[in-house]
Order: structure tokens, then sequence, then C-alpha cells
């Protein structure tokens, strides 16, 4: 088997897992903001799921060769990031 095609599928499993760990991420949020009844202080814990999800999708879009999910994703990123 050709190990770029090897790499290619263990991505495209990391790309769905980045996917559960977004929905994760976002699971997160809204239960600590219904439990606490405040969004100030957000779990560390759900941005970094999302963090994570939004690394794995911009490399997505750098192996793609798609610029515009590139940029868009890498965006968000910083975005996260900053929160």
């Amino acid at each position: 088997m050709n190990l770029s095609i090897v790499i290619g599928n263990v991505f495209e499993v990391a790309v769905w897992i980045a996917g559960v760990a977004m929905a994760y991420g976002y699971i997160t949020q809204i239960l600590h903001i219904r439990r606490h009844k405040e969004v100030r202080d957000l779990s560390y814990k759900g941005f970094l799921a999302i963090t994570i999800a939004y690394i794995l999708f911009s490399i997505k879009g750098y192996r793609i060769d798609d610029s515009f999910f590139l940029i868009k994703n890498l965006l968000m990123l910083g975005l996260v990031g900053y929160i």
C-alpha cells in the first residue's frame, strides 16, 4: 500500500473526529451556560475541542487546495483562539 494513501485515509478519519470534537465543544458550552446561567466563564474543554477541530479543518482545506475553506477556518481559528 502506498504511504500517501494511508496518510490520506488517516487524515480523513481525523477530519471526522474533528467534526465530533466541534460538536462536543459546542455541547459543553451549552451545558455550561445552562448549568451556571451565565456566559462569562465558558468551558476551556469546549474551546480546546473547537480549536483542535478548526486546526484539522484548516489542514483539510490546504490538502484539498480550497483557499476559501482554508481562509474561513483560519479566521474562525483566530477568533476562537482569541476568546
